[in-house]
């Protein structure tokens, strides 16, 4: 279930490069539907690890490597195209992440992608003639998951439950992203709405020190910070799922002076500054490294 999880997690870095890539005030509609794509993505995290800690499993999230260097193929869909850090275009919604968001790897066999994992998931658990020990004093997460409340799994049938939702989509949401993929130039969506943001940035290709590695790391240390709590969230702290929401908030902040870093590097200066772009792992300061911490950082 430990790949299920780093699954269901690759898809929200693009996701959330896709979203911060709008322009304030434009966009609003897409930018809407990728906020749900991203709540849904956090949904199916935390099934994923309810499902890992019901077995016994201690699902880990916060740990050197889990977010993987984009650009990548997502895990469960080797042969499926790479997914970047990219700027929102409608060609990177239809032909990258439409697809993964669908559960398929090539767009028309849905059974070869993350689908199909799932599917040989639920069939191995209802021919299994072995009882499983589905231990009820576990902690998992059930409380601020964006959508329905989640159910803790306490037994076969919960089990089933999950994987069925996992195996699924959300038939609304994609059916809305689709929608506005299927144009080329989809109505009411302006191109000029989306920042000109670089692919794929790193903090090391900015010379060390200078104000666009520090506003980089600035970023990765805070998206470092909300795999934290959402590690403490799969272990049965609730109140770190809302940290781990609210975190969005701050990611946004951060985003909005990489993008237009004029405002932050050199207010007042007379032409715009390029946009640095986002990077979601500091080489130099590992997702989970204790030496580092923040306010938000759960404790105990």
């Amino acid at each position: 279930m430990q790949q299920a999880l780093r699954r269901e997690h690759s898809l929200i870095p693009p996701l959330l490069a896709a979203w911060l890539s709008l322009k304030p005030a434009a966009n609003r509609a897409l930018s809407i539907l990728l906020e749900e794509a991203i709540a849904s993505q956090m949904r199916r995290m935390a099934l994923a690890a309810n499902l890992q800690i019901a077995i016994g499993g201690q699902p880990s999230v916060a740990l050197p490597g889990f977010v993987p260097t984009y650009p990548s193929s997502p895990p469960l869909a080797p042969g499926a195209p790479p997914i970047g850090i990219e700027r929102f275009s409608p060609r990177l919604l239809r032909d990258v992440l439409l697809p993964q968001i669908a559960l398929s790897s090539n767009g028309e066999n849905r059974h070869a992608g993350a689908a199909g994992f799932y599917l040989s998931l639920r069939k191995g658990l209802q021919q299994c003639h072995e009882p499983l020990d589905f231990d009820a004093r576990r902690r998992q997460a059930v409380d601020h998951v964006p959508g329905t409340p989640i159910a803790p799994i306490r037994g076969p049938d919960d089990a089933l439950a999950a994987l069925n939702e996992l195996g699924a989509h959300d038939a609304p949401l994609v059916d809305g992203l689709a929608a506005f993929a299927a144009a080329g130039s989809p109505p009411g969506f302006d191109p000029d709405g989306v920042w000109p943001m670089p692919a794929n940035v790193r903090a090391d290709d900015h010379p060390p020190g200078s104000p666009e590695q520090s506003l980089l790391a600035r970023f990765s240390a805070c998206y470092a910070d909300l795999l934290r709590n959402l590690d403490a969230a799969f272990h049965g702290r609730a109140s770190a799922m809302a940290h781990a929401r609210d975190l969005l908030f701050d990611l946004r902040l951060l985003a909005a002076g990489l993008m237009n870093p004029a405002i932050v590097i050199s207010p007042g200066h007379p032409q715009p500054l390029p946009p640095i772009g986002l990077c979601f792992v500091d080489a130099a300061k590992p997702v989970g490294d204790p030496f580092h911490s923040d306010p938000h950082t759960p404790s105990g």
